[in-house]
């Protein structure tokens, strides 16, 4: 089964490392929120060499991404565990900054230039 879904990164937590009958494993967890009128937290893993997807895709916190996902569970003595694995992580923020499409926010360090502002022809007599 699988499943897309869109949000803002909060966390990217700790590469996790371990050994299993099946060898040597990594892990490593992401938190996005969504953007809906109830935002909902959601935590995906990443498993062995899907994490180099953090890196390739340059995803930091605050950045918008679609996952895509896909959702387990399994007993074990008696109780159940789900798992929700994401496979394909694209960096929405950064494709939006590629094409132009977002404009970068000014540098704190440089001050704003009122002169530009009162050419622009603002007519506005509001001090805000």
């Amino acid at each position: 089964m699988s499943f897309e879904i869109k949000g803002k990164v909060l966390k990217i937590l700790e590469e996790q490392r371990g050994a299993s009958k099946n060898g040597q494993w990594k892990r490593k967890d992401f938190v996005i929120e969504t953007a809906e009128a109830y935002p909902k937290k959601v935590c995906f893993a990443l498993w062995n060499e899907k994490i180099k997807q953090l890196e390739t895709e340059a995803v930091e916190i605050g950045d918008e991404v679609r996952v895509m996902f896909n959702v387990a569970s399994r007993e074990y003595n008696g109780k159940w565990y789900s798992d929700i694995t994401a496979y394909q992580i694209d960096n929405l923020t950064r494709k939006e900054q590629e094409k132009g499409g977002i404009i970068s926010p000014k540098p704190e360090n440089e001050p704003l230039n009122l002169d530009i502002l009162a050419a622009e022809g603002n007519d506005d007599d509001l001090p805000f």
